[in-house]
């Protein structure tokens, strides 16, 4: 088989498995033995699967060069520990066979825990001393086929990634049923989302729907105050206006011949908008904007504040007093 240099380089770069499983397919006994031999010592081939479906290298597996083959799947899809088992019957490994099978099982620990004791990898691996240890995950983090850190203190690794590893059949009812139990956790988190966010809309509405109505109920209350000072008659004046009603000096009724209906109108002309003081019965002052004053003392106030015994208690907003609370109500300049 001929291939193009350029393209040959260029899927070598991609998947370094490919070039061996194209020669695959030409090798055969002796051959194929050499080849599997030379991927198992290449570097940055750490998946095998691909080359164990090959006829050729499936056929090792009946002939004399058996335990070739049964190397072969130890490096996809056993570990350091399988290889010592079977140590008798398989063929001696390279320096590089030894330390990619160490790699690979640092691999298959991590699928199994995010932070691996060094007690565990030194067994696993069957190396003696931690230094030793720490040489050969550096090696594999610059190999790139995991990431993570060496928890010196805690005496473990803390891994963040591995690379993917061959597996087998009998793996894929537990990665089925892996997945399975993952989907139905996503519905679950999605579905009590969304149920969130119904929830949030639904209060969202609510909220503003009240806060609407609170605004139009205040806006007709000071429509009815203003509707009402306009049309007051001669009985709500007589007997609803206090007789000690008191005002500044520079805003004492006009002395002409006004009646009493006009007057209180003139008045309230004046002081609509002017800061005013309004003294209840028991004492307490309420200083703010006059937004509204009908016959019958009912008072709207604006920017109000409280006031007992000359102290200021409390600021509030829009303030309503029924006019059968109020002593008098007089204008006076607000304090700052």
């Amino acid at each position: 088989m001929v291939l193009d240099k350029g393209t040959s380089e260029k899927s070598s770069a991609n998947n370094p498995l490919e070039q061996f499983v194209l020669l695959a397919k030409g090798a055969k006994g002796a051959a194929a033995v050499e080849l599997v031999k030379q991927t198992l010592d290449a570097p940055g081939v750490y998946v095998f699967g691909e080359l164990l479906d090959m006829p050729n290298i499936k056929d090792l597996e009946n002939s004399s060069q058996k335990n070739i083959y049964e190397l072969l799947q130890i490096f996809a899809h056993g570990t350091y520990r399988d290889y010592l088992q079977k140590q008798d019957t398989l063929p001696p490994l390279t320096e590089s066979q030894k330390k990619k099978l160490q790699h690979l099982t640092i691999v298959s620990l991590a699928t199994k825990m995010n932070s691996i004791p060094y007690s565990v990898l030194l067994e696993e691996i069957d190396i003696k001393n931690v230094r030793a240890l720490e040489d050969l995950i550096i090696d594999a983090i610059y190999a790139d086929i995991i990431r993570g850190k060496l928890d010196q203190k805690n005496s473990c690794l803390e891994v963040d990634f591995a690379i993917g590893r061959d597996f087998k059949e009998d793996d894929l009812v537990t990665m089925i049923d892996t997945l399975q139990a993952w989907h139905s956790s996503c519905e679950t988190v999605l579905s009590e989302v969304e149920s969130q966010i119904t929830r949030a809309n639904a209060e969202k509405s609510k909220y503003l729907n009240h806060r609407t109505q609170v605004e139009n109920d205040v806006a007709e209350l000071k429509k009815n105050f203003k509707s009402q000072a306009d049309d007051m008659d001669d009985v709500m004046l007589s007997e609803r206006v206090p007789p000690n009603l008191m005002l500044d000096k520079s805003k004492r009724l006009p002395k002409n011949n006004m009646s009493r209906k006009e007057a209180l109108s003139h008045f309230i002309q004046q002081i609509h908008g002017r800061p005013v003081v309004v003294k209840l019965n028991n004492g307490t002052d309420y200083r703010g904007v006059l937004a509204c004053l009908d016959g019958y003392m009912n008072i709207a106030l604006e920017q109000t504040e409280e006031y007992m015994n000359g102290q200021l208690k409390k600021k509030y907003g829009d303030a309503f007093i029924r006019g059968n609370n109020v002593l008098y109500i007089s204008t006076q300049k607000r304090r700052i």
